[in-house]
């Protein structure tokens, strides 16, 4: 598993529409996993205002990456330098695919923990923690909250994750900031 930094137009737009795709549901989940309203659409946009929408997002965020393994491309990330403390990374907007065979399981391994934890420190000075903002309830708010028990492999993938501050009623949705400590 390699995690890489790219610039936006190393991003395959094939690529990218399947893993649109495959994200769709999650990000449109109930309570969703993403507010559209932050970019400038709505729940009810078609999927192609949605996916033009996130392309948009991906060619002004200030890093992005790219996960494959064994070069199958399964997920471009997005994030930033938290602008205040020690500047740890931000974890923004992920669109994510299944690998090769088939399987989501790639996302659940201590392999893919190490190796966004390595990317994430190798860009932020080596500050072991990372942070993300989740709409609270969500689908990524119960995986992180889940993420520090072992999963169905034995594994913990988060030693820590922390709520230190909330955002009501932002977009309609109660914003919460997780700061992570992975298993590496």
């Amino acid at each position: 598993m390699n995690v890489t930094q790219m610039v936006d137009w190393d991003i395959d737009d094939v690529i990218f529409e399947d893993m649109f795709n495959q994200s769709l549901p999650y990000i449109d989940a109930d309570p969703p996993n993403m507010a559209w309203e932050e970019f400038d659409v709505v729940t009810t946009s078609s999927n192609a205002v949605k996916l033009t929408a996130t392309r948009d997002w991906f060619r002004e965020a200030p890093i992005i990456y790219k996960i494959d393994i064994d070069g199958y491309v399964v997920m471009y990330g997005s994030g930033r330098r938290e602008r205040m403390g020690e500047g740890m990374f931000c974890i923004c907007v992920d669109m994510m695919r299944s690998d090769a065979a088939g399987s989501n399981a790639w996302s659940y391994s201590l392999e893919f923990t190490q190796a966004v934890d390595a990317f994430y420190k190798s860009i932020s000075n080596n500050i072991p923690e990372t942070s993300t903002w989740v709409i609270d309830g969500s689908g990524v708010h119960t995986a992180f909250a889940e993420s520090v028990n072992t999963n169905d492999n034995g594994v913990i993938q988060n030693l820590s994750v922390t709520n230190p501050e909330t955002i009501e009623d932002h977009e309609g949705y109660t914003l919460r900031k997780l700061i992570i400590i992975r298993n590496t």
